[in-house]
């Protein structure tokens, strides 16, 4: 998450991982120099609101997520989707489609990571590890 603290009309912004205690200290270290104030007044106060937002997540688990009813598929749309994965080279195809949403290059690895993204749902799923050095694109491939 990324927080914005205000104290005394001073300003921190920082992204945070709330569970990585590392992150967490640099932060408390942070805000303690900053404004002035104590470590463990800081830390107290960043407990609490994890706290708050732990319990707040249970509360919206526990109401439920409602599915938002789908509007029906017209027919034509059917028939278009299932003429599309019936014609030959259907990998081809989608692997074409996946560079002209943007993807250059990478045609072996941008198709194997869309083979493994969608399978999912299948009982057992794929998973992939991108392994690269920094700044090569890794992220990208995957979004």
């Amino acid at each position: 998450m990324t927080l914005k603290i205000e104290y005394n009309e001073q300003v921190i912004r920082h992204n945070l991982d709330l569970y990585n205690d590392a992150a967490m200290d640099r932060l408390v270290k942070r805000c303690a120099e900053r404004f002035s104030l104590g470590t463990a007044y800081i830390s107290d106060l960043l407990t609490a609101l994890v706290n708050d937002l732990e319990q707040y997540r249970l509360e919206e688990l526990k109401k439920g997520t409602q599915v938002q009813p789908r509007a029906p598929v017209s027919a034509e749309r059917i028939k278009q989707v299932t003429d599309f994965l019936k014609a030959p080279s259907l990998l081809a195809r989608t692997n074409e489609l996946i560079g002209q949403s943007g993807v250059v290059g990478e045609a072996i690895n941008r198709l194997l990571m869309y083979l493994v993204f969608t399978s999912r749902k299948r009982e057992q799923p794929l998973h992939v590890i991108s392994l690269g050095s920094s700044g090569t694109g890794k992220s990208h491939l995957q979004e």
